[in-house]
């Protein structure tokens, strides 16, 4: 649901909703860890949140 939310394949595009469905998902025990990479790509390119290439990175870490 959340990659339907941000792509907007067959509902409108909800990037605010996406990020927080990711979100919930990362704070999870036992995450899937392409959470963590969609997350460090939104922060990469600034979409729904501020360029920040720090965060990209430490998500992309942990996606890793």
């Amino acid at each position: 649901m959340a990659h339907e939310c941000l792509f907007g394949f067959t509902r409108p595009q909800e990037i605010a909703k996406a990020i927080d469905i990711y979100q919930k998902e990362a704070s999870k025990s036992n995450p899937d860890p392409t959470v963590f990479n969609v997350l460090g790509v939104l922060h990469e390119n600034g979409k729904g949140f501020a360029k920040d290439l720090s965060k990209a990175f430490k998500y992309f870490m942990r996606s890793a």
